[in-house]
């Protein structure tokens, strides 16, 4: 399990990502969902990192953790949508 200092770095390479690719968003979309999901999945591992939270280590654990913990219920509003749109991006053809 990576620490707070590797998610965090995963993230603001995320970021550096999206800007990357919102320079010509017509021509990856599909890219944009998924590195934008990765950016708050690592985020979340900072935030579970903080504050001495295990989650195992898979998206179900993950999703778990955020949707039956009262303190992570708002992340978890917004982190799912991401995680499904990712997910149709990452399998569906262009």
């Amino acid at each position: 399990m990576a620490d707070y200092k590797s998610h965090k770095a995963m993230a603001d390479q995320c970021s550096k990502t999206l800007q990357y690719l919102l320079k010509e968003k017509e021509e990856h979309p599909e890219w944009i969902c998924v590195v934008a999901f990765y950016r708050a999945l690592h985020l979340v591992e900072v935030l579970f990192t903080h504050d001495n939270k295990s989650h195992g280590n898979n998206h179900e654990s993950r999703e778990k953790l955020l949707k039956h913990t009262k303190r992570y219920q708002q992340v978890y509003k917004h982190y799912r949508p991401l995680w499904d749109i990712s997910t149709v991006a990452s399998v569906c053809p262009e």
